[in-house]
């Protein structure tokens, strides 16, 4: 896992998976490079990615389960020979990126809306 993929606001897991934290400050941040062992990415799955936006933001399919629209902007279509999220313009016309983890999602949000998002 490599630091400069991570933001203040995003969680990972500490320890061990079943704890996750968030990365309040810079301070915390950079606890990262030196004990890079102690934290994990949070594989991002339906489940996570729903809880993190109301009703009204997200769409899902109702012909593919695995494919959900957020915001109507960006589809998100899941992989699971390769257990990431395929994501591309609601319209199919663009490809965007592929997001495997949390962070990656939160990253990805926020450099398109501006928005921080929190789990519930």
């Amino acid at each position: 896992m490599r630091s400069q993929e991570w933001k203040t606001g995003n969680y990972a897991h500490m320890y061990n998976p079943n704890r996750i934290i968030k990365f309040r400050s810079f301070d915390e941040l950079s606890y990262i490079e030196s004990h890079p062992d102690l934290f994990k990415p949070i594989p991002l799955n339906k489940d996570i990615l729903l809880n993190f936006h109301s009703v009204d933001e997200i769409e899902v399919s109702a012909r593919f389960q695995n494919e959900l629209t957020i915001y109507d902007r960006f589809l998100f279509i899941w992989k699971e020979e390769y257990e990431f999220w395929y994501v591309v313009t609601a319209d199919h016309k663009e490809y965007l990126t592929k997001i495997e983890f949390v962070h990656e999602y939160q990253n990805f949000i926020f450099a398109l809306t501006g928005q921080e998002l929190e789990l519930k």
